[in-house]
């Protein structure tokens, strides 16, 4: 495979590094895992829970466990389709193992973000050693963002890890040869895209297809794809996403039966669950600002990311 004879791509230094005089031992290593481990969970139960994002993810997944309806999420008993169920259906779990406390339903936040930096130091010591791997974790693992994140029940933290995850496989699948090593990691790759569609809907598709397209395209890699193995790919996206959505989508139709105008109407009125999860939720909220009660230009955001660039550029 030509990636791998190009010296552009190839990892800048050797797994051998990881082993100089400056290196930290493994066991000091362990040590500060350890200590990252309990500087996130220790926290986590002496904090009554933030409004309105944490109280809401949390009783959705109470209401999921109490019913066992873990098709039709629900807050306070009304419908709530806004996202997709698999962030509900952990926290159920972990209330019904560990009970409504502090700690239980803020267990998946911090060891998903704890996985996220595992996935990072995995990748990090296959590219360039096991020290390179290990900064880089700690890197992102003490981050003020990152650690914050990883302390709220909100789905922030999942779909963030779920999508490292899939960027991950990506770079580490292309610089692998054709054969199962490469297969397996590009069925992580689309496994973990079905996460993210599965925790946050369609962004989960959306933002790693982006950047993989823009890497064919820049890099004029489209050879690439003839080892992405895309029919088993897609079959696993399916296998994972597919179902919830029919079975949400039969659980809840319009009450006076399915019209193809439904998709084309901004009204709330008679509509069932496939119009509010794909039309309000992925297209009216981006498009329209009377549906998201925004007021800002399509741009805005595209302003603060600008000078949040360039103040991180004035600061170095």
């Amino acid at each position: 495979m030509d990636v791998i004879n190009k010296p552009s791509l190839a990892p800048s230094a050797s797994p051998a590094s990881g082993t100089s005089r400056n290196a930290l031992s493994p066991c000091a290593w362990r040590l500060l895992f350890v200590a990252l481990v309990l500087v996130y969970f220790l926290p986590a139960g002496f904090r009554p829970l933030a409004n309105p994002d944490e109280g809401r993810y949390t009783e959705i997944a109470r209401e999921m466990a109490v019913t066992g309806d873990y098709i039709s999420p629900r807050l306070n008993g009304v419908l709530f389709f806004e996202k997709p169920p698999l962030f509900y259906w952990l926290e159920a779990g972990a209330e019904s193992i560990g009970g409504l406390n502090y700690w239980a339903v803020r267990f998946w936040p911090i060891a998903l973000a704890l996985l996220g930096g595992a996935a990072v130091y995995a990748t990090g010591r296959t590219l360039w050693g096991a020290a390179a791997g290990c900064w880089a974790a700690w890197t992102l693992a003490t981050g003020l963002l990152y650690y914050s994140i990883g302390q709220i029940v909100i789905l922030d933290m999942a779909v963030s890890v779920f999508l490292t995850w899939a960027m991950c496989a990506f770079i580490l699948a292309v610089r692998a040869p054709p054969g199962p090593h490469r297969r397996r990691l590009c069925w992580a790759l689309y496994a973990s895209m079905a996460l993210a569609l599965m925790t946050k809907g369609l962004i989960g598709l959306v933002i790693p297809l982006a950047i993989i397209f823009l890497w064919l395209l820049f890099l004029n890699k489209w050879r690439e794809l003839r080892h992405a193995h895309l029919f088993s790919g897609v079959l696993i996206i399916l296998v994972l996403a597919l179902p919830w959505h029919i079975a949400a989508a039969l659980a809840n139709p319009p009450p006076g039966g399915w019209s193809w105008a439904h998709f084309f109407s901004k009204s709330r009125e008679g509509q069932g669950f496939l119009w509010y999860y794909l039309v309000h939720e992925h297209f009216l909220r981006f498009t329209d600002p009377n549906t998201a009660n925004r007021v800002e230009p399509w741009w805005f955001f595209s302003v603060i990311l600008v000078a949040w660039g360039v103040v991180r550029v004035s600061a170095k």
